[in-house]
């Protein structure tokens, strides 16, 4: 696209003590390749170079003027998008009330067509799930599209029809709140970005929430300021002259408004510089002392005090004027307000403080291999390990505190990942110091680390998080009233029974179980006992047949079983234990029903029988014939199922 190439705003320090010539960010970071970042280096996600360019674009930022936000953004999205691999990078922004958004910021790679013009004020409920995760503050990753999840069908759908196959987004936040969204999407492949992709989308994200702010608030300003429009058109840089003992000869009303009086006559004659405006009244004899050894001096840094005491920081060119004689008659220059770029100093002085103090306070766990040894970890990855930092740091291998999942050595897979990837993600136990373990999971990329090669990377503690999943494994698998497995499980495992046996040419018996009158207790005697039926009936099954079974409840009141055949736990047999058991339930003297069922079984074969379902389907048109010929001999009657005397078929 045009709107990569077209800006020349940017103006950037480069890494390596670089002064950067002045053009646009993008080819600020075509030099920074031709300084070291090279395409090989951002190919293989070199995290020191990744963090140089990061540094590079957050100083731009911030000092990149409001009117030239818009083109520093498109060559960033440029950068990035690069970077990414992504077929186009963009900018959206919300509406105020959230209802709309549009795509104010886009770079397309070559041969992609720009969406630009068409995404305006566009209603956000034509991706109505998409928008509620940036507004919660969430990451949205979809690497295939058709993978979406179930509450993303209008995402899925209109993402379909622009024929995008991958999208990745992270909101854009200020003031706690979703200002817009900065995402990758891709139309000629599908991609799983990695979380260094990530990492970098959150914190470009942060510099343009914070550019985007600081453009809103120039545009506030500059509206407000109109109306002392004329007051400021002569405001440029102070001008004065002063007498070699300090005191103020001329001043023009920009210096005069800068100290803050009202106007330069209440300056001339009646202040002195070194007394009144210097917040060190030293400072003038140093600056004296300059210029008379010098003659000139230019970018000199005062801490100046206002009228009314207020200091800020002012940056001094002057130069002494002489007589004939060659003898000092004053000093005259020009005196600019710099404390605003003071603060930006400090604030990158701050940022990059922040930095190290957000390394060594992550709850993540940070490290750095080479050599086979640990040459850094963090206090939280210490922690993981039960170990202080400096107990690891130069003195522990990765064999000494972790081993992967499968049992294979972590520098085996470390030096595979060296070798041949250049990035890695494990599954791996950590190994504590009181001998405890837990889980973990590891990501890692090549780096150099002072000349040498190393591997730099991330640890999470998911204990917890395993231990979440294989509850939730259950929980999904399992009835919830009769704690049989449920119509998931019960085809799942026995699907998994099936293969065996037809691997191992084992006999298997398919039990189809039907409760009779389930209805009628709920109906008249209520859900509750209804429930303590199904119980019943579902710790029969238990009772009759084996751990090894797969029993489980498919629904309401049906229940399946498949059974391994032996010489003596044939289909009669197994028949004659459940109506045992059912019986003793029976007796019960509070009951005021009879517990039975209908049933029906059909013995595998795999010569015959194709499938789970065909199974289910013969075994439940036998249950059905067991059920229809009770009716027809009066057994399946409300009689039969009050009178605990009556001698019914089960």
């Amino acid at each position: 696209m045009g709107e990569t190439d077209k800006s020349e705003t940017g103006f950037i320090k480069g890494h390596k003590g670089m002064q950067m010539p002045k053009g646009s960010i993008l080819s600020e970071f075509k030099s920074l390749e031709n300084n070291g970042l090279s395409s090989d280096m951002v190919a293989n996600n070199d995290h020191e170079e990744l963090l140089k360019l990061i540094l590079a674009l957050s100083t731009n930022f911030i000092i990149l003027s409001p009117e030239d936000t818009d083109d520093g953004i498109v060559d960033v999205l440029g950068v990035i998008g690069r970077y990414a691999g992504a077929d186009r990078s963009y900018v959206f922004q919300f509406s105020e009330d959230g209802k709309q958004i549009s795509n104010t910021h886009e770079w397309c790679a070559e041969g992609i067509k720009s969406q630009k013009k068409l995404l305006q004020n566009v209603s956000s409920n034509i991706i109505p799930w998409f928008c509620s995760k940036i507004k919660s503050l969430e990451i949205v990753h979809l690497p295939d599209i058709d993978d979406a999840p179930i509450d993303a069908i209008e995402e899925k759908r209109n993402l379909a029809i622009k024929e995008i196959k991958s999208i990745i987004a992270v909101p854009i936040v200020s003031g706690y709140k979703a200002i817009g969204f900065l995402g990758f999407e891709n139309i000629r492949k599908k991609t799983t970005w990695s979380e260094s992709i990530i990492s970098l989308l959150k914190i470009v994200g942060e510099i343009f929430a914070n550019a985007l702010l600081r453009k809103q608030m120039a545009l506030a300003l500059k509206a407000s300021e109109s109306k002392y429009r004329n007051i400021f058109e002569n405001a440029v840089e102070g001008i004065f002259q002063i007498a070699y003992d300090g005191s103020v000869l001329s001043v023009n009303p920009s210096f005069a408004a800068m100290h803050g009086f009202e106007s330069p006559d209440d300056i001339v004659d009646k202040v002195y510089m070194d007394r009144q405006l210097f917040a060190d009244p030293g400072e003038y004899e140093r600056l004296k002392n300059i210029l008379e050894e010098q003659g000139a001096v230019k970018g000199y840094e005062i801490l100046s005090r206002k009228r009314d005491g207020t200091l800020f920081w002012t940056s001094i060119n002057a130069r002494a004027v002489y007589n004939d004689k060659n003898q000092i008659l004053y000093f005259e220059g020009t005196v600019e307000n710099i404390n605003e770029r003071k603060q930006i100093e400090l604030m990158l002085k701050e940022s990059e403080e922040r930095y190290r103090i957000l390394t060594e306070q992550s709850p993540v766990g940070v490290y750095l291999i080479q050599e086979g040894l640990f040459r850094y970890v963090n206090k939280t990855f210490a922690e993981i390990h039960g170990y202080e930092p400096e107990e690891i740091i130069n003195k522990l291998s990765p064999r000494d505190l972790t081993i992967v999942d499968e049992g294979t050595s972590i520098e085996k897979i470390v030096k595979e990942m060296w070798d041949d990837r250049g990035g890695m993600r494990l599954d791996i136990i950590a190994c504590r110091k009181d001998g405890t373990v837990r889980r973990g999971e590891i990501h890692g990329s090549r780096v150099i680390y002072n000349g040498k090669p190393a591997v730099l990377g991330t640890m999470l503690d998911v204990t917890e998080k395993r231990q979440m999943e294989e509850r939730l494994k259950t929980l999904s698998t399992t009835d919830e009233l009769t704690g049989l497995l449920n119509r998931r499980g019960f085809f799942t495992f026995a699907e998994q029974q099936l293969k065996m046996a037809r691997r191992l040419r084992k006999e298997l018996i398919l039990f189809f179980i039907d409760m009779d009158g389930l209805k009628w207790i709920n109906d008249n005697i209520g859900h509750q006992e209804g429930d303590k039926a199904l119980i019943a009936l579902a710790n029969a099954l238990k009772g009759t047949f084996r751990e090894s079974d797969i029993v489980g409840r498919l629904g309401g009141d049906e229940f399946a079983v498949l059974a391994l055949c032996t010489g003596v736990l044939n289909a009669e047999n197994l028949k004659r234990r459940l109506n045992h058991l059912v019986d003793i339930y029976n007796e019960q003297e509070a009951l005021q029903y009879r517990l039975s069922y209908s049933l029906g079984f059909v013995n595998y074969d795999p010569q015959i029988h194709n499938s789970l379902e065909e199974l289910i389907s013969i075994a439940d048109n036998f249950m059905y014939s067991e059920k229809k010929k009770k009716k027809e001999k009066g057994l399946y009657s409300i009689g039969a199922m009050t009178e605990k005397g009556a001698v019914v078929g089960h």
